[in-house]
């Protein structure tokens, strides 16, 4: 099962997946992925599924006042910033700490908000870089790969025992075992109550 996630256009015609940080200034390059996942959250959940990359970044720099006017962010956006951001637009989301997702938990939740029709995202803490990602850019055709780790991904389907997600504006899929076993300090998700 996959969900129907948001699209940005690029002024080449290229489709991407959800929004990417390094769109933005600075401050929001080093430490915007959570501020990104929430406010693709928001678009997602108001059904505005295809943007333009210029009515993107204008809609993401009129919601980045709430993350950063008074906030520094040096380890990122926190996860209670975020779940606030989105009760502000209305919908029910809450915050579940790794350390509650023991077991089978986090796969039944992950795939309980799924099949309700929302994404989830997923805060993967301090690991020690220890979690592989492999993400394909559909607009460029190019894959980006490295280790995850003080990232935020947005969960967006699953099959069999892989979970599908978006981050910096591609796709990739990640062994939920994997995911689970490597959420980290501070790691968890965000998901629909």
């Amino acid at each position: 099962m996959k969900l129907d996630y948001i699209k940005i256009t690029n002024r080449n015609g290229g489709i991407m997946h959800g929004g990417n940080q390094s769109f933005f200034s600075k401050n929001i390059k080093r430490s915007g992925c959570g501020m990104i996942a929430a406010c693709d959250m928001v678009l997602y959940k108001q059904n505005r599924k295809t943007l333009g990359i210029d009515e993107y970044k204008q809609f993401v720099a009129e919601k980045s006042v709430f993350f950063y006017r008074f906030h520094i962010n040096l380890i990122g956006v926190t996860a209670f910033r975020i779940v606030r951001f989105l009760r502000k637009h209305s919908f029910s989301f809450r915050f579940v700490p790794s350390r509650k997702l023991n077991g089978e938990r986090f796969e039944k939740l992950v795939k309980a908000s799924i099949e309700n029709g929302n994404p989830v995202i997923v805060r993967v803490g301090l690991n020690g870089n220890k979690l592989p990602y492999n993400v394909f850019h559909s607009d460029s055709g190019k894959y980006s790969h490295g280790t995850l780790s003080w990232h935020y991904i947005t969960v967006t389907g699953f099959e069999n025992d892989r979970f599908f997600y978006s981050s910096w504006g591609g796709t990739g899929e990640i062994s939920i075992t994997d995911l689970r076993d490597h959420l980290g300090f501070m790691g968890g998700i965000i998901c629909s109550q």
